[in-house]
């Protein structure tokens, strides 16, 4: 389709709404000398109250995107990474911490998941399997 524009115009300027897939389609365009943006609808500004959503206006609130280096988008993942990893632990010792209480057991030192706590934990058995 990009090599179809480009017979049409000599100029052809690509913008595509951020999504799973990434930077990696639009560093594969620039690589074959296609100039392209991503961009992301939420951090585009909106004058107030103008709700109304088409591709028209979101192809001219897109010129005013930029393409972000790839370092920066690894560090972009990175962060995601460890969000994510951040709120699975802090589910993960809600869990057990909901798991005990259901069951009567608790913990008589101070602070949980401190260094006495994980020992104290990892080593108490219930009464029967």
């Amino acid at each position: 389709m990009c090599k179809r524009m480009q017979s049409k115009t000599p100029h052809v300027r690509i913008a595509y709404e951020a999504a799973p897939c990434g930077y990696g389609p639009c560093r594969q365009l620039v690589e074959r000398g296609f100039e392209c943006m991503v961009y992301a609808p939420s951090l585009i500004p909106q004058k107030h109250g103008d709700l109304v959503k088409t591709d028209r206006r979101d192809e001219a609130r897109a010129c005013v995107t930029r393409r972000p280096m790839v370092e920066n988008e690894a560090f972009q993942d990175l962060a995601r990474a460890w969000a994510t990893s951040s709120e699975d632990l802090r589910q993960a010792k809600q869990g057990v911490k909901s798991f005990l209480f259901a069951h009567s057991v608790r913990y008589a030192g101070r602070g949980d998941w401190s260094g006495a706590h994980k020992p104290w934990l990892g080593g108490y058995s219930f009464g029967n399997a």
